[in-house]
This record gives structure tokens, sequence and C-alpha cells, in this order.
């Protein structure tokens, strides 16, 4: 009886003596000692060796003493897959106990999406395909995945419609993680306004005007927000106190849409003493007065001297005249002629003739202390005599 005592009580001491009593870490399935390991954050084998204990029936704590005996996760730990690190502990009997640890490298983190500044807007009226979000998908891992994203929405969307339209993106790793995200794709007025009027206008140096007179030459319109004329504005302007000074001078004018789109025009004033007319807009539309009648010949020679046509003589031939009989009366009239010159180039020429009233008073907005003068004298010389007469009474009495 004391004799099979002893063998059970033997048989249990080799038995416990120098095992691990306890296995306890984050990420073990214990009952097959597989440690979960992220791939993008790999562990060392020395740090899954911290998270083992090791006791002992007669030694106590041995964790201290626990030691690699077998490794083929070292090298590999930017590896999907499986691979063995062993671990051993041997007490003070010299009783070696070992333990396989499976780490399984996965990868646990989804890709990411990264958007390309201001690609979440397209201008109406784009192809849609041609002109998708510049978005990106990248995995820390696999890399670049932007060829795997899949998006649903894009057949709700209207490129030809300004508006916002929801497009979910939605793209999976190799190792199953998976990223969805929605993002807002604004369909935007990218057509800038049109900016109409004249390129170039030549005036008489006496003919003065209110210093923005060109103004109403010009209209802007624009697809999306209509009309927008009344929002023109001057942004650059060297004619201005130079009206009657001879000399080419630039005025820069500017529209802008409520999208932001801008249209620029720079007008050139030509402020001249060789011309007849009092202001002639892109060489055919003259501004006349209704006390001057030009001829065949003058209108030549006014086309000449803005440098129109060349200084050569010239067959005219009438197309349409309805200024002539008529150049005494306000309005608009038309002019238009073929010229064959003496070197046998042809010409066509269509002239609008503007004719106004000789009498309409023209304004100085700024004149000098002597044009003040003068406009006083010009406007208010009946009073100035009776007052003489006034004055002159009174010293006689």
């Amino acid at each position: 009886m004391k004799k099979k005592l002893f063998l059970v009580f033997f048989s249990m001491f080799l038995f416990i003596f120098g095992t691990f009593s306890s296995l306890a870490a984050e990420g073990f399935e214990d009952s097959d000692y597989v440690y979960i390991n992220n791939v993008d954050s790999p562990k060392t084998v020395e740090e899954i060796q911290t998270e083992l204990t090791a006791t002992d029936p007669f030694d106590g704590d041995l964790t201290l003493e626990i030691y690699v005996v077998f490794d083929n996760y070292t090298g590999n730990e930017s590896s999907l897959g499986d691979f063995i690190v062993v671990y051993g502990v041997t007490d003070s009997g010299d009783i070696e106990t070992t333990i396989a640890i499976t780490v399984r490298n996965v990868d646990v983190s989804p890709p990411e999406f990264v958007v390309v500044h201001e690609s979440l807007t397209i201008h109406e009226g784009s192809n849609l395909s041609l002109n998708l979000p510049d978005i990106t998908a990248t995995d820390i891992f696999e890399g670049d995945l932007t060829e795997e994203i899949e998006i649903t929405g894009l057949d709700l969307v209207d490129p030809d419609v300004i508006g916002e339209y929801n497009l979910i993106y939605s793209v999976s790793d190799s190792s199953g993680n998976n990223i969805t995200q929605t993002f807002v794709l604004s369909v935007i007025d990218g057509v800038a306004p049109i900016l109409t009027g004249p390129e170039e206008i030549i005036k008489r140096a006496d003919y003065i005007l209110a210093s923005d007179f060109y103004l109403e030459m010009y209209s802007a319109y624009d697809n999306v927000d209509g009309t927008l004329t009344s929002e023109i504005e001057v942004v650059g302007d060297n004619y201005l106190g130079n009206a009657n000074v001879p000399g080419t001078y630039e005025v820069i004018l500017r529209i802008t849409d409520d999208s932001g789109n801008i249209t620029s025009k720079t007008l050139l004033i030509t402020v001249s003493n060789s011309i007849n007319a009092l202001m002639i807009i892109d060489d055919y539309d003259f501004y006349v007065s209704n006390q001057d009648l030009f001829t065949e010949a003058e209108i030549i020679a006014e086309l000449k001297s803005i440098g129109d046509l060349s200084n050569a003589n010239y067959i005219v031939e009438k197309t349409k005249d309805t200024y002539t009989d008529t150049f005494d009366s306000l309005g608009l009239h038309e002019f238009n002629f073929n010229l064959l010159s003496d070197d046998g180039n042809e010409y066509l020429r269509e002239i609008d003739f503007h004719v106004i009233s000789s009498d309409i008073n023209l304004v100085v907005e700024d004149p000098s202390g002597w044009d003040k003068v003068g406009i006083f004298i010009s406007n208010y010389w009946i009073v100035g005599v009776v007052i003489g007469v006034i004055i002159l009474g009174i010293k006689r009495k």
C-alpha cells in the first residue's frame, strides 16, 4: 500500500514539477495557444514572452527564467500567416517544459481614403466619367487599393444640373477589412459670365463726356445668374483725367458671377485731334452731330485716319444708304458700300451712323478752375448784364 501511494505521488510530482501552471495573454486563443498579432504594428518575441508566466510547485515563480527554444517568427513580422515560437523553462531539477505558441499575423487595419484637394467639385456640363472625384484608397499593408474602389450613386448624378450628390465609396483589403465613406460631389457653375461691349473707342479730344460714359455700352449675362450688367466693375482706368489729352488709355472692366467665375475685358480709349466724328466705336460705329453730313470721301478719309484703310484711292459702290438723305434726323442710320482700291484690293464696309443733337449739353464732371469760370460766364451772362446795369444806375444817383 505504501509503495503504491509513493508511485502515484512520484508520478504526480514528475507531471507537475516544472510545468507552466497558467498562460494569460491578450489575443491568445487558449485552447490552441494562438497569438493574434497585428501585422501593421507587430510584437517582438520578447513582447509576446512578457505575457507568459511560469510557476513550479517547488521553485515557485519561474517567469523570469523563460527563454526562446525555437523561433521562425522573427524576420517575418510583416508577413501574413502563422509562425511558431517555442518557449521553454527549466526548474532546479533540470526538468525542461516547453510550450509552442502560434503567432498568427493578421491585418486588422482597414484601408483609408485620400481626397485630393478640391476634387469633390466638378463644373456644370462636365463629362462625369472623365471628371470623377480624385479619391484614392491606401492600405498600410497592401498599399494602393484605388482600383478596388466601388462607387454607389453615380447613376444619380446629373452633371448638367447644379447641386450636391452623395457618392458612397467602399473598398476592402485582402484580409477583409472594409471602409465605407460617403462623399458629397458638388456640381458647380463653372461657366464665366459673358461681358459684351466695344474693344476700342476713338473720341475727339473736344468731345467731353462723363468719365465712365462707356459703361452704358456694356452688358453682362451669366448662364445661371442671368443679367449682371449692373454688377460690372471698373478695376483699372488710366483714361480718367485725360478726356481731352490725346493718347491711348486702358480701362479694365470685370464681372463676377455668384459662383466666383470672372470675366475681364480691356477697353482702349484713344483721344484724338485727327477725327471729324465725335466718336468712333470699333471702327464702324460713328457718333456724329445732326448738323454734319459726312460724304463718301469724308467717310473714307475718316477710315484712313483711324488706320482701317490704307492711303490708297478707292472706287465706291454704295449698297445701302439710310444716312445721306436723313443725316439731320436723330437716331441710327446705315451706310454700306464696297470699295475697290487702285492697287486691286476689295473691301466691304458697313457704317452705322449714330446721329445725336448738336444742342446736347456736354457735361465736364470735374472742370478746372478756368473751365468753371467759362461755364459760369456762358450760363449766367444775362444775370451779369442785369447786375451791371443796376450798379451803374446806383452810381448815377
